[in-house]
């Protein structure tokens, strides 16, 4: 099986602007990519920061749907740096 078929949660961290409507963006790029959701969290940012640390866990979804939106999330201006993630595997199933 092609590692872009492979089926499983992810673990997605990333650098975005503390401002109304980042999250927005990030989030219709994976809805638009057949992604759903299943956290997301955000934590206050360092006193004179304006990026924060964004993390969202994914439900399942293919790999090469994840790589398509990593690919238009890191294009953003509003996200600094690369966005990291880690397949996520449910030992219970």
């Amino acid at each position: 099986m092609d590692i872009q078929d492979i089926e499983t949660s992810f673990y997605i961290r990333f650098s975005a602007l503390d401002q109304a409507g980042v999250l927005s963006s990030v989030t219709k790029i994976m809805g638009d990519t057949g992604i759903s959701i299943e956290a997301i969290i955000q934590r206050e940012q360092p006193a004179g920061e304006t990026y924060v640390d964004v993390i969202i866990l994914t439900n399942v979804t293919k790999e090469k749907f994840l790589d398509e939106a990593v690919e238009h999330i890191e294009k953003l201006e509003t996200v600094r740096g690369r966005v990291n993630f880690i397949r996520v595997e449910h030992l219970d199933q």
